[in-house]
């Protein structure tokens, strides 16, 4: 692709985007992991209560298809990019969550077609990244945590070192 196709390919919004979100990237090593503030948990649901329902009456409008899970989706998506954006260590386990209702509806699909089994297996390997993903905020959380010296905040290394080994044998 030459540039002149890229330039006609990406609005000028996505390639600064791109190109700070490197430059970012460049110059930090690594994220600092975050805690919720006091409360800001409950905000946080509340919040995901009223975008569910406001996502959930949008959806009934479009006469969208399995609207049990649906809602669902918009449900945890929320938690996930809210806990994310706060650079919280949960927010890997939320996307795990989330990533469990498109795993749900595409193997309701595949019950009618088989070959929407495809995308459920597809689902379910980003499910195996989003659990990865848990692991490693907790690696960054304890070793920055040491570093600070408050031990007290993050559970002790060995605990750590369970919680990955019982997730190697599930």
């Amino acid at each position: 692709m030459n540039g002149k196709a890229l330039s006609n390919y990406f609005t000028r919004a996505e390639r600064l985007l791109c190109c700070s979100s490197v430059l970012l990237i460049a110059l930090s090593a690594e994220v600092r992991v975050d805690r919720l503030k006091r409360g800001e948990g409950a905000v946080m649901l509340a919040l995901a209560a009223a975008v569910t329902a406001v996502f959930s009456s949008i959806l009934r409008a479009f006469h969208t298809a399995d609207l049990g899970v649906n809602p669902l989706s918009v449900a945890t998506s929320f938690p996930a990019v809210y806990l994310a954006f706060r650079r919280n260590p949960h927010c890997a386990l939320a996307y795990a969550a989330n990533g469990l209702v498109p795993i749900a509806l595409w193997g309701l699909a595949s019950l009618t077609d088989p070959s929407y089994l495809s995308a459920a297996i597809c689902f379910a390997v980003f499910l195996a990244g989003d659990l990865y993903g848990s692991v490693n905020w907790r690696r960054v959380q304890v070793r920055q945590s040491e570093a600070r010296g408050s031990a007290k905040r993050a559970p002790p290394r060995e605990r750590l070192r369970k919680e990955v080994l019982s997730l190697r044998l599930l």
